[in-house]
């Protein structure tokens, strides 16, 4: 199995509901249910201290206290029923890394509409993972990845570092490699048409596929299949402008 896990930014209890299996919406219920009841707490404990023991003129801040502890209170409650709910409603079978999978696509697809291009780079970039899936193979990548208005890594543009996933349908490969490794260069063949050292995103094609990777020592992975998907499964780490390649006239 791989080791990708969603990015989850912040801190406290998690609300990015699309995203968390029906245990992790639990988890999170229980996370306001707790701040709920140290807000209760603390209302509690500034209502019956607070206010006795305030000099007249220091009340209204005691006040303004013992509210704002009441809000957060409500709206740990708040927050506790509404995960509750979420999860008793979301199916123990929900894969939250599809529905991820899914939205970077469209972030992806909407990208390349608005005529911002981008490719991954063979080299440079490095294969970390393998795993069989549902009759095929998956290959993971941190993939160094050129993002330009023209032609990716021709035209000016940027360079930067995304988790990059490879589905092969009907994947087959018979040689083994210790990961991760450095991708030295490679092809990949889409039914007759061969790419080499690129993959021009998006990529979700049902063909004859071909992949050759080369890494040091002379190694070489070979992977057959009759299909492709390739999906950026993150926004990306900026890396360094690029200046573009210098075009023969």
């Amino acid at each position: 199995m791989t080791t990708f896990r969603i990015p989850v930014r912040g801190f406290g209890p998690r609300t990015d509901v699309r995203y968390m299996t029906r245990a992790e919406l639990f988890a999170s219920a229980g996370q306001f249910l707790l701040a709920a009841v140290l807000m209760t707490g603390a209302t509690l404990a500034v209502a019956f201290l607070g206010i006795g023991v305030a000099a007249a003129n220091a009340r209204p801040f005691v006040m303004g206290a013992m509210f704002l502890c009441f809000i957060l209170a409500g709206m740990g409650f708040a927050g506790a029923i509404y995960m509750a709910v979420r999860a008793m409603s979301r199916s123990a079978s929900y894969d939250p890394i599809a529905a991820w999978r899914a939205d970077q696509a469209a972030w992806l697809k909407v990208q390349t509409e608005k005529g911002i291009r981008r490719s991954i780079e063979l080299h440079d970039s490095t294969l970390t993972e393998m795993e069989s899936r549902d009759g095929g193979l998956v290959f993971w990548l941190d993939a160094y990845v050129h993002c330009s208005i023209g032609e990716p890594g021709h035209d000016p543009g940027t360079g930067s570092v995304h988790r990059a996933e490879l589905q092969i349908d009907a994947g087959r490969c018979e040689e083994s490699l210790a990961l991760p490794a450095d991708i030295l260069g490679g092809t990949v063949q889409l039914g007759a048409h061969v790419l080499v050292n690129v993959i021009p995103l998006p990529v979700a094609r049902r063909v004859s596929v071909r992949l050759e990777f080369e890494f040091a020592n002379e190694q070489k992975l070979i992977v057959l299949g009759e299909g492709l998907a390739v999906t950026l499964m993150d926004r990306g780490r900026y890396v360094e402008d690029f200046s573009g390649l210098e075009r023969r006239p």
